[in-house]
């Protein structure tokens, strides 16, 4: 197989992703609305961090760079990110509805400005700090970097730096708390190691 997908594959994949990202922030939306007493998950492993408004812009990374790129992944891998993407959009959802949580998010500084705090401050206005734990951010930048990493294996190392700034920069930019970051990261791992558990092993790029 091609590393990539023809132009007309890669198209419809594009719009399969983007269908799932936008229906999945529909019903995160919904669930944010819906929670009622939500728990603050702050703790103390927050304290030694700033909030660093230059970070937003990797922080946004995934819903342009992550769309793109699993649109270009060969159709046997596409497949199973949107099956293990479905499942753990579920499971998401289902602890935002039953067990809410909410970030203790302070205003930015007024001695914060540039385009950087400018963007972080319109993203604190049209995102309301529920659904904290787990993060979702987290578990989906780390199931495309499982992705890249399964189909083009020389990625691994970029993929995985460019995951870690990713998960670094939802604690940076005040948009969780450092235990949404590790639930996030534990929930997609059992995700993951449920499905390679139950489907036939393939090797890294051999597709």
């Amino acid at each position: 197989m091609s590393p990539t997908q023809p132009a007309a594959q890669r198209l419809w994949q594009f719009a399969i992703t983007a269908a799932l990202l936008v229906s999945f922030l529909v019903a995160y939306a919904v669930a944010g609305d819906a929670a009622t007493d939500p728990y603050c998950t702050r703790t103390v492993l927050d304290d030694p961090w700033p909030v660093v408004p230059a970070a937003v812009w990797l922080y946004l990374s995934p819903y342009l760079v992550g769309v793109v790129a699993v649109s270009a992944l060969p159709r046997p891998v596409f497949r199973g990110f949107c099956l293990r993407g479905l499942l753990l959009g579920l499971v998401h959802l289902a602890v935002f509805f039953l067990a809410p949580t909410v970030v203790a998010r302070a205003d930015l500084d007024d001695s914060l400005q540039g385009i950087s705090a400018t963007l972080l401050r319109l993203i604190y206005a049209a995102d309301h700090p529920t659904n904290a734990a787990p993060s979702a951010h987290v578990s989906v930048t780390i199931l495309i970097t499982w992705a890249l990493w399964r189909a083009w294996p020389k990625t691994g190392i970029p993929a995985a730096l460019w995951c870690l700034g990713v998960c670094a920069t939802v604690v940076l930019t005040g948009q969780h708390h450092v235990l949404d970051a590790l639930a996030g990261a534990a929930l997609v791992a059992v995700v993951l190691v449920a499905f390679d558990r139950f489907e036939p092993h393939e090797g890294p790029g051999r597709r």
